[in-house]
């Protein structure tokens, strides 16, 4: 702002003492990005003359200020005002305002129907319904349009629409279209049509399955899954999870998918154990996840079966209150089963609760756990105690790993720790043991 003034009295000396001329003072404020001093100006040059360029900017700058009052008698003022951006205008009003989104748009749809051709307008009302997730009727609106088929940015339009209401092949075709016509306008969307493209036959092969067999649960899954991966709206995602957790109602794979697009990260972590922080499963892991919902719903003491779905929940998708749930349940079925203890204690470490996974490890140590599941559990916990600089306790717990299964990746992690300690030369006999037991077939 004190650059624009000393650039208006700069220019005021240079052109005498009358001051600069009020076209040259409009340029130095549109160059400073000062609306209120640009419609100052405007005004004052529409005092004196007729400028339909300089209505339509002033009418824009009130409403980019929000001053809806004044943008709307400058409109009534400008008796010329082409009809579409009358339309517009109005149609901001009547949000800005008015919180008015349902009349704004059946404003911008009846103008729209008397004049389709209208880009502008179609354009703002396309940005309105989007507000309100109606991909449908974009489509409508979008399909109606004339030229649209040499349109690159309709096109793009269009194909977002189509991908969220479903129709994946239609959203391709126009997304491939819009990329012909101008590769940049769809730069950033590009990854996941391309997630489209490489999905499309398996997506087509499931809907047919669902087609056939609707209550088959892995489809139904499967399907949500590739919607989610899509880019598809929330309810599609919805829609098939919740069929699927009718048929397998403690299904985790679809509680997963149902959760991420039903409820906030607060109410997934409070009622559903679910943290949408993590990154959401792969397609391959979700499918492995609903072939053990599907053998757990048959028998739910399946002690083997409840370890094994903990650790996939441990694994990909890092839902470690699911996996410690499941290696608990298995647990209760096995006292003595080894993997789920482990399951448990990696679960634990994950989720900070060290203690508790310490005395889980000494229950395993007393019920004579498996050296290699011992030797894992160990290496749980140094690595923790390594990532939190505890190196004395770290240093300990890889030991112990060490004793019960000297492992290649074992002897460097306990190097590491090490070097840390400033142990340079115990470091150095580690990592030659560790590329020495690396070499072995």
């Amino acid at each position: 702002m004190r650059l624009f003034f000393l650039a208006l009295l700069i220019a005021a000396v240079a052109g005498g003492v009358h001051g600069a001329s009020l076209g040259g003072q409009l340029e130095l404020a549109t160059a400073e990005k000062d609306p209120h001093a640009q419609i100052e100006l405007i005004r004052r040059i529409l005092d004196n003359e007729s400028d339909e360029v300089l209505r339509r900017r002033l009418v824009s700058l009130w409403l980019e200020v929000a001053d809806y009052e004044m943008a709307e008698m400058a409109l009534k003022e400008w008796k010329a005002a082409p009809p579409g951006f009358y339309a517009i205008v109005a149609a901001e009003i009547l949000v800005g305002r008015d919180r008015n989104r349902k009349d704004a748009i059946a404003l911008l749809e009846a103008y729209h129907k008397k004049d389709p051709a209208d880009r502008d307008v179609t354009l703002r009302l396309v940005e309105a319904l989007s507000t309100e997730g109606n991909a449908t009727r974009i489509d409508e609106v979008l399909s109606g349009t004339p030229g649209i088929a040499d349109d690159g940015e309709l096109r793009l339009r269009r194909a977002q629409a189509r991908r969220t209401f479903g129709d994946l092949a239609g959203a391709l075709e126009d997304f491939s279209a819009a990329d012909q016509i101008d590769s940049e306008i769809g730069t950033d969307q590009r990854p996941s049509f391309d997630r489209i493209r490489a999905s499309l036959p398996e997506f087509r092969a499931t809907t047919a399955v669902l087609a056939d067999h609707p209550d088959d649960f892995v489809a139904r899954v499967t399907r949500a899954q590739l919607y989610r991966e899509a880019g598809a709206g929330s309810g599609l995602i919805a829609a098939d999870a919740k069929a699927a957790l009718t048929r397998v109602p403690d299904s985790v794979a679809a509680t997963l998918l149902y959760v991420a697009a039903t409820q906030t990260s607060e109410q997934a972590l409070k009622d559903f154990s679910v943290d949408l922080g993590k990154s959401p499963p792969t397609r391959e892991a979700l499918r492995s996840l609903a072939e053990l919902d599907v053998s757990i719903a048959k028998n739910p003491r399946d002690a083997e079966a409840l370890a094994a779905r903990s650790f996939l929940l441990n694994d990909t998708p890092a839902q470690y209150l699911l996996g410690l749930r499941d290696a608990e349940s298995a647990l209760k079925v096995d006292p003595t089963l080894a993997e789920a203890h482990l399951e448990g204690v990696y679960a634990l470490i994950e989720l900070n609760r060290t203690a508790e996974a310490k005395k889980q490890i000494e229950t395993m140590r007393r019920a004579k756990a498996p050296a290699a599941q011992m030797a894992n559990a160990y290496g749980y916990l140094a690595k923790d105690e390594l990532e939190s600089y505890r190196l004395n306790s770290a240093l300990d717990y890889a030991t112990k790993s060490l004793e019960y299964e000297p492992s290649s990746k074992r002897y460097a992690t306990r190097a590491a720790i090490l070097q840390r300690l400033n142990r340079a030369a115990e470091a150095r006999e580690d990592l030659g043991r560790a590329k020495a037991l690396g070499k072995k077939p």
